[in-house]
């Protein structure tokens, strides 16, 4: 045992030499007593503090070296722990006997528990020599113990808030915000409102937001949200205080409630009184209605009307009857209905009629019906009689007719006297009947009729006249109270009248004109009346007519008389043409109508257009013209126009040529115009191309030839196609190919070359005859095949075979080349 002991101490004395060495001691003399090492070490070194109460933690004290005895003192320190109110402040000494088993020490530190939300705490445990030790070495002085956090954060709730919105102003809502749980910490929450059925759009409440702070004793704050009082009947409303953002705490109730209790009534439903004047027939009015609602409702509020007769009756015509559904949208109070009064010119009382509610929803109704009342405003009426006129007849009695008026209707009777009176005719002259009498207007009439007997004669006189006079009115007044009748003399004397006549002119010599004179009846005596022509567009000096004038004279019983005038014929196209055979100075007669008119009717045709065809060379710039003339055939006096238009045709309008149209006006003795076209020149081969010019819509003609054909001709040669392959064989050169278009008698030139000093120099050439035309492509273009063959050259290098055609006046020239070695 005492070998192992032995050996053990010098392991350690070996340890400890080595320990002085890694702290910087000095290194003790060789004959200096081993060190002794202490250190302290926290058992737990993280311990939870518990919620009331102590709980006690442990440090190790311990040493290696020598089993000498000696005492260490140790004592705690506040790091963020605080002595007293975290943990008991301690210290102590600790002796170690020098023993082998005798190694550690404790020391003993109480905790105190609580149920404050707070951070880790730190506290220090510090050994020290409790004696100058000069073999003892303090390595660890200090062990550091963490008191653990045991509690919950705090944690905020929002309280629920139910109030009566007001009819006006504003209340507050005043949400409650708690702080639950101990905590040394300041903590914050943010607060928002939120829309519900409750909106900040509709005026319910002003919205609001912001941050509550809370010091580590604050528990309760609040938030105050601005409510607007109306007067609409609606729903309870809602909007909500929303908790978030809590910073040192937790949030166990983040939604609070504020409901907005309604303290409106049902609305009631009302309709109010109207009055208008009805107006004047056939006109109409409008009486328009109210009806309103209380106060304001969030929902929609129907009720349905009618009218219903009363003193006013739409049998009587008095107004138009309706009926429907009024339909109040949420928040609308008021609404209209519209009932057509009908105008009438009837003088009466006053009127009534009822707009009747019923069937309310989601309402109650306060006043149910509304009186329109239609006033009267057409004064007493007047009483009037009209004039009235008769032919007299030759035997036997007429009835004269006078209409007697009101001047509107009347609710009452009304009645009237009347009674005839002599002016130029006369009772005792046998003209007429005297008549008297009353005129009775039932309510709602407004015409009535007075009767004269008329009496008929054959004496040719002047017209009569006698009166109808009425008096004593009862329930109007009088406006007109004299009619006059007129008994018109139907025993007429003649009249003269002259017809019109037409004729046809006819190419040459003569027609006859025949105008027909008249007597309106048989005279006993002579009558007579002049008559002359007069020029109108047909005139005397043009020889359209020959001109005359003398009298007519009518015998006794006669009526017909003719004047014949001579019209002269042409082939000449011109409008109908016009005189007059004039009649005056009649004697035994009077002229009913004076004037005849004579009508030459044209019979000759109208002339005729024709457009010519014309053709021109394109050109290879610029613009050229091409001239079409249009022709008119047929003599005529009228002036007379063509449309002409430029369309159709294989050539492009814009690019070949530039569009034209318009009108060509021709005088009477004009016979041709022209027509330009521009044509655009090219340099492009084509073929030919065409383009119309159309006459339409002729005036004073027709068309005989409509379409003008202008040919555009190509001036430009066509592109021509040389091939070029060449063979080589031991002893020949051969270039061979086809020419396109080409026709027989073609010649292709063909040379070979040689490269010699930088220069290419002919060797040889032949023209060669194209063979076997025909079209090998399809493309209706003919081609040719040509062949030359040169002997092949005995040296090497570079060659070149070119092949070559000079062209034609219509195809331009082409050439290949094809360069190879030998």
């Amino acid at each position: 045992m005492k070998r192992i002991t032995s050996l053990s101490l010098r392991v350690v004395g070996a340890m400890v030499a080595a320990a002085i060495v890694v702290v910087g001691m000095p290194t003790p003399p060789a004959s200096a007593a081993p060190l002794d090492h202490v250190t302290i070490t926290a058992g737990t070194p993280s311990q939870v503090e518990g919620n009331s109460g102590t709980t006690s933690v442990s440090f190790t004290i311990a040493y290696t070296g020598n089993p000498n005895p000696f005492s260490i003192d140790w004592a705690t320190a506040d790091g963020t722990a605080t002595a007293g109110s975290d943990y008991v402040a301690a210290s102590g000494t600790v002796t170690f006997s020098g023993l082998g088993s005798d190694r550690t020490k404790t020391a003993t530190v109480l905790i105190n528990g609580d149920t404050t939300a707070e951070p880790n705490e730190t506290f220090t445990v510090t050994i020290s020599k409790s004696s100058p030790l000069p073999n003892v070495v303090i390595d660890t002085p200090t062990a550091t113990q963490t008191i653990a956090d045991d509690d919950s954060s705090a944690s905020f709730a929002v309280g629920d808030v139910t109030a009566a919105e007001g009819n006006a102003g504003s209340s507050t809502f005043s949400f409650a915000v708690t702080k639950t749980g101990s905590t040394g910490f300041t903590t914050s929450v943010d607060f928002a409102t939120a829309n519900g059925t409750a909106t900040v759009g509709d005026g319910d409440y002003a919205s609001a937001s912001g941050t509550l702070s809370f010091l580590p004793g604050d528990t309760s704050k609040s938030v105050d949200v601005t409510v607007y009082g109306d007067t609409k009947h609606e729903a309870d409303e809602t909007f909500t205080v929303n908790l978030s953002g809590a910073v040192n705490s937790t949030i166990t109730d983040s939604q609070g409630i504020g409901t907005i209790t309604n303290d409106d009534q049902v609305p009631d439903v009302s309709i109010d009184d109207q009055v208008v004047a009805e107006g004047n027939s056939p006109d109409t009015t409008t009486m328009t209605f109210n009806v309103s609602l209380s106060n304001p409702s969030d929902q929609t509020i129907t009720v349905d009307y009618t009218t219903t007769d009363g003193t006013a009756t739409t049998a009587d015509g008095d107004y138009v009857a309706t009926s429907g559904t009024l339909t109040f949208d949420p928040g609308q109070t008021t609404k209209t209905v519209n009932v057509t009064v009908n105008g009438d010119n009837t003088h009466e009382s006053d009127e009534s009629l009822t707009l009747d509610l019923s069937n309310a929803t989601n309402a109650n109704i306060f006043d149910n019906s509304g009186l329109g009342t239609i006033t009267n405003d057409d004064p007493i009426p007047d009483v009037s009689i009209d004039d009235q006129s008769i032919a007299e007849g030759d035997t036997g009695t007429s009835t004269l007719t006078f209409n007697v008026t009101l001047s509107h209707a009347s609710s009452d009777t009304v009645t009237v006297d009347y009674t005839t009176n002599n002016g130029t005719a006369t009772v005792a002259d046998g003209d007429y009947d005297a008549a008297s009498g009353t005129v009775t207007f039932d309510p709602g009439q407004t015409t009535q009729t007075v009767d004269v007997t008329i009496n008929g004669d054959t004496t040719h006189e002047a017209d009569e006249t006698f009166t109808v006079d009425l008096s004593n009115a009862s329930n109007a007044g009088i406006a007109d109270g004299s009619g006059l009748g007129t008994i018109q003399d139907d025993d007429a004397a003649p009249t003269i009248s002259i017809a019109d006549a037409s004729v046809t002119e006819g190419d040459v010599g003569d027609t006859t004109l025949s105008f027909d004179v008249t007597l309106s009846v048989a005279s006993p005596g002579v009558v007579t009346v002049d008559y002359t022509t007069n020029n109108g567009t047909a005139t005397v000096a043009d020889g359209d007519y020959d001109a005359g004038a003398s009298t007519l004279t009518f015998g006794a019983g006669e009526t017909t008389k003719t004047v014949d005038v001579t019209v002269h014929g042409d082939a000449t196209y011109e409008a109908d043409e016009h005189f007059t055979l004039d009649l005056f100075n009649a004697s035994g007669a009077t002229i009913a109508d004076d004037s005849g008119t004579g009508t030459i009717t044209n019979d000759d045709a109208a002339p005729t257009f024709a457009i010519d065809d014309v053709s021109l060379a394109e050109g290879n710039t610029g613009l050229t013209s091409l001239t079409f003339t249009v022709t008119k055939s047929g003599p005529t006096e009228l002036g007379s126009s063509v449309h002409f238009a430029t369309g159709g045709g294989t050539a492009t309008a814009g690019v070949d040529y530039t569009v034209n149209s318009g009108t060509l006006s021709f005088g009477a003795n004009a016979t041709s115009k022209t027509v330009t076209v521009l044509v655009h020149g090219d340099t492009t081969f084509e073929p030919n191309e065409t383009l119309h010019v159309v006459l339409s819509s002729p005036s004073g003609g027709t068309i005989s030839d409509a379409t003008g054909v202008g040919t555009i001709t190509n001036d430009d040669r066509q592109p021509t196609t040389l091939t070029l392959r060449r063979r080589v064989t031991p002893r020949l050169v051969i270039g061979r190919g086809l020419l396109e278009p080409a026709s027989a008698g073609f010649k292709v030139r063909v040379a070979l070359f040689r490269f010699v000093d930088g220069k290419w120099r002919r060797l040889r050439a032949k023209t060669v005859t194209v063979t076997a035309l025909k079209d090998r492509d399809g493309d209706g273009k003919p081609d040719a095949s040509y062949r030359a063959t040169f002997k092949r050259p005995v040296s090497h290098g570079r060659f070149r075979l070119r092949a070559r055609f000079v062209g034609t006046p219509t195809q331009l020239p082409a050439q290949r080349r094809r360069i190879f070695r030998l």
